[in-house]
């Protein structure tokens, strides 16, 4: 897809503070002593209800980790990637101050790849959070599907310095002990964490969990069911005891691509946390039907997983979830225009759903289908209003058609953005370039019916 190819600044999730004082001739005065801070409320996750915050993008979630920066929480990541890709050093002031500051809706976005203007991407997010001095501590739990007892300290080292993740010293001055590598990262306490190895935190603690978590453990629906791997990380979260003052969630399907076939973990996730009580009596039967269905199908039963997976759907119509699971069957089916009316119900709960448009405009574009495509931008673009590579990839196929004349508005408009010259320092040359075609287009070519 577009938005791909044209955005500069890779944002891959897995790419690789002065004190003074004035003396003169004012009376003195005395300093009030600093006000008592009262400890946060915590909760023991997965016995006690809690609502987490969910957000898209782990960026997001720093609109809510600020809100306990006072109480010095510890930070614990269960994530594919430690989100510690280093800031530029012209680039902390700013960022420190947006992170304070920015009004949430900011926050959520300008903290990504995908907009004319960011400040920071996803995979800096851990690191703009210590910049900004809201935790303490980083435990990053790192999903891997070896023993304990396997985990290398070496290839931690190797790899965390080679993404800039921790300086030479950092990573030299690394420690193991039982499944657990512990050191600093930017004068913080830093652990690396074994998921059987959770460590004990008596501070209050701040939990976030994205998706690309249950990725690296994935192997196939028969060696690691989804279910599976979410209960044992629940369980593990639950026997661990924390103290949690707060929980966040991430999607990132967005800009790290994971599919929309598994975004249901973390919205099952966040209902788990708010109904503990169904790790014992269950979990509600449209879950047990995605998993059987799942099942089935890595058995080749594609008959049974689809008569599974419209029963879900039937049984909880008000779930997203559910609903597009349906409609990713019926599509793949070629019962495109009811598979179509499925998503759009699946979008109007869960607009993340909407990526799924952009895969289908690949596949219309492909096939020739250019008013199925368009109909298919129209949509996505409604969706992710602030995504302007998603225009940018209609005004090319406007043009790739010979109708510069439609695609120079398109254009015009988007060049107006306020374009980073760090993110995306090659767009607005490439916008000009394109204007220049649809120019020339509109002046001499016939439209392409």
């Amino acid at each position: 897809m577009i938005q791909r190819q044209i955005f500069s600044k890779a944002c891959g999730w897995l790419a690789a503070t002065a004190l003074f004082s004035l003396a003169g001739c004012a009376p003195a005065t005395v300093t009030a002593p600093a006000p008592v801070i009262s400890p946060p409320a915590t909760r023991a996750l997965f016995v006690d209800k809690v609502t987490p915050a969910v957000y898209e993008l782990p960026s997001g979630a720093l609109a809510t980790w600020r809100q306990l920066a006072g109480h010095e929480p510890a930070l614990v990541v269960f994530s594919a990637h430690p989100f510690l890709t280093p800031l530029h050093d012209e680039d902390r002031a700013t960022v420190r101050a947006f992170v304070r500051e920015a009004p949430p809706a900011e926050l959520v976005r300008r903290g990504r790849a995908l907009v004319a203007d960011p400040v920071l991407t996803s995979p800096q997010t851990v690191s703009a959070a210590i910049e900004a001095g809201l935790v303490t501590e980083v435990v990053y739990v790192q999903p891997t599907t070896r023993p304990a007892d396997k985990m290398s300290l070496a290839d931690f080292q190797r790899n965390a310095f080679a993404a800039g993740f921790l300086s030479e010293q950092e990573a030299l001055s690394l420690v193991q002990r039982d499944g657990v590598i512990s050191g600093t990262v930017r004068g913080r306490p830093f652990r690396c964490a074994h998921p059987e190895a959770l460590p004990r935190i008596d501070r209050p603690v701040i939990v976030h969990l994205d998706l690309g978590y249950f990725k690296d453990l994935f192997v196939n629906d028969i060696k690691t069911p989804l279910y599976d791997l979410l209960h044992q990380t629940v369980t593990a979260i639950r026997d661990a005891g924390w103290p949690v003052a707060a929980v966040t969630l991430s999607y990132s399907n967005q800009e790290a691509e994971f599919s929309l076939e598994t975004r249901f973990l973390i919205s099952n996730l966040a209902d788990l946390l708010e109904h503990p009580e169904w790790l014992e009596a269950g979990a509600p039967p449209a879950w047990k039907m995605r998993a059987d269905a799942r099942m089935s199908r890595a058995m080749y039963a594609e008959g049974k997983a689809a008569e599974l997976t419209a029963q879900a759907a039937e049984i909880s119509p008000a779930d997203p979830d559910a609903i597009y699971d349906l409609a990713f069957l019926r599509l793949s089916q070629r019962r495109t225009e009811e598979g179509l009316a499925l998503l759009a119900r699946a979008v109007e709960s869960d607009t993340g759903y909407a990526l799924a448009y952009l895969e289908l405009i690949e596949e219309a574009v492909t096939q020739g289908q250019w008013k199925t495509a368009e109909i298919l931008f129209s949509k996505a673009i409604a969706a992710f209003p602030d995504n302007p590579f998603i225009r940018i990839g209609q005004a090319d196929q406007l043009i790739r058609r010979e109708r510069g004349r439609e695609a120079l508005p398109l254009l015009q408009e988007l060049q107006q953005l306020p374009w980073s010259s760090e993110f995306h320092p090659a767009t607005p040359a490439l916008l000009r370039e394109m204007i220049a075609v649809a120019t020339e287009q509109a002046a001499s070519a016939t439209p392409t019916p």
